[in-house]
């Protein structure tokens, strides 16, 4: 088992091929909650239960952080990643940080 030093409510493991993929879930799904526009671009995603998951603890906890480590920023896609992240973070309240 992982031994990290702050508790997870909820994550997506995925490939790095799926990240974008991954976050364009789960920024529709806050947008759905929300009842606001998704980012553009992500049309046609669906994260399915998973991303419902992680937006409805993001969208309710407490102390909510959004996090991307140094293997996305060196992602080919780190621009749309960010992106995504930051407009996730944004709409619930979260904070966005880098490990």
């Amino acid at each position: 088992g992982e031994d990290l030093l702050m508790p997870i409510a909820a994550r997506i493991n995925a490939a790095p091929s799926g990240w974008t993929a991954a976050l364009a879930g789960v920024a529709r799904a806050v947008a759905a909650a929300k009842g606001v526009t998704a980012p553009a671009g992500t049309e046609g995603f669906d994260g399915g239960d998973a991303a419902k998951a992680v937006a409805d603890m993001l969208l309710s906890g407490e102390r909510r952080a959004v996090f991307l480590g140094n293997e996305a920023v060196r992602h080919p896609q780190f621009s749309s990643l960010h992106a995504l992240a930051q407009w996730i973070a944004s709409e619930t309240g979260a904070t966005l940080g880098f490990l």
